[in-house]
């Protein structure tokens, strides 16, 4: 299995969300790009099955921006492979 990092994140939470990439620029605030709770826990739950992490509700909650969210999806992907 390939490495996943922040951008093959990042491709697929615009996939999910059909947002373009340039919405989802490292330092936006997820708050911003995701208005809807329903919204990211769509994206948690497509992420998790994609890349086969596991995202805890502590782990969400200390997450404020994109970057935030695609480095833990890539860090957690590594240490589940």
């Amino acid at each position: 299995m390939p490495a996943i990092d922040s951008a093959t994140v990042k491709l697929r939470i615009a996939d999910t969300l059909q947002l373009s990439l340039a919405k989802l620029a490292d330092d936006r605030l997820l708050s911003d790009v995701v208005t809807e709770s329903f919204a990211m826990v769509e994206v948690v739950i497509d992420l998790q099955e994609e890349f086969g992490v596991r995202l805890e509700q502590a782990d969400l909650k200390k997450l404020r921006t994109v970057a935030d969210l695609t480095g833990l999806v890539a860090a957690r992907s590594r240490t589940a492979a």
